[in-house]
């Protein structure tokens, strides 16, 4: 006889204590397509995991950035690696099972598909099978099973995810496009300024050396102590501007 696991759920409070995004940033990235709508809001609403699991990758994914370990990946680069990226691998780099890599948030269709990644997908394959003794790998992987086999429970549970979804609570107004490009703004400005900092702190002398970002013939947007490696964060910036600016 097998029993099916539930899986866990979270309070918008419980999501923001745990991955350290706030409700009105969680309702930014269900606007932006990162986060699945899951409903009408309410003081109940509760949120799957796939929620949590997508803000902690982000997380891990900018703080990868921070550390010069992956560049500067947009929200719309962040969206298709939700597309394409399976949910059971984006939970194990939510969880630190599995470090953001180049191979892992770069746009090619296939690079998730490395040994360690493919291993982590046949584990919790293998983990939702608790009626059965689990095959090894390459069994698995010379015959697999059907969809509707057991081993596919957490798949197909997270292909038939409803997709109206509740935006958390307090944040039931629709964000508009400068909204969105102020935000989007604001988030790329403060890395951009961490990443500065933290370079002054390790540098014997102060950085003296100044980037301009051309945003309109009249425009220029001056930046201390950024690098080659910021470029994509400068490009973040320099199009949520344009955008404020109603001319993309």
């Amino acid at each position: 006889m097998s029993t099916t696991k539930k899986q866990p759920s979270y309070t918008a409070r419980e999501l923001e204590e745990e991955t350290g995004f706030d409700r009105r940033t969680i309702a930014y990235y269900v606007q932006e397509g990162l986060l699945p709508r899951v409903g009408r809001r309410g003081p109940r609403t509760r949120y799957p995991r796939l929620v949590r699991d997508r803000l902690l990758f982000i997380r891990r994914v900018r703080e990868a950035e921070e550390v010069g370990e992956v560049t500067a990946v947009s929200l719309s680069d962040m969206r298709k690696v939700f597309e394409r990226v399976p949910p059971a691998l984006i939970a194990k780099v939510a969880d630190g099972g599995i470090a953001v890599t180049p191979e892992l948030v770069e746009r090619t269709s296939t690079r998730f598909r490395l040994p360690a990644m493919r291993r982590a997908m046949l584990e919790e394959r293998v983990r939702s099978r608790d009626h059965m003794e689990p095959p090894s790998e390459l069994q698995f992987m010379a015959a697999p099973r059907p969809p509707s086999d057991p081993g596919w429970a957490e798949v197909r549970e997270a292909r038939e995810m409803p997709r109206e979804v509740a935006r958390p609570e307090e944040d039931d107004h629709d964000v508009d496009e400068s909204e969105t490009a102020a935000m989007e703004l604001a988030d790329a400005l403060g890395q951009l300024q961490d990443r500065a900092r933290r370079r002054e702190r390790r540098s014997s002398r102060p950085l003296d050396t100044w980037t301009r970002v051309a945003v309109t013939p009249e425009i220029e947007l001056s930046v201390r102590g950024v690098t080659d490696e910021d470029r994509g964060l400068l490009e973040r910036v320099r199009g949520a501007m344009m955008r404020l600016l109603g001319m993309s």
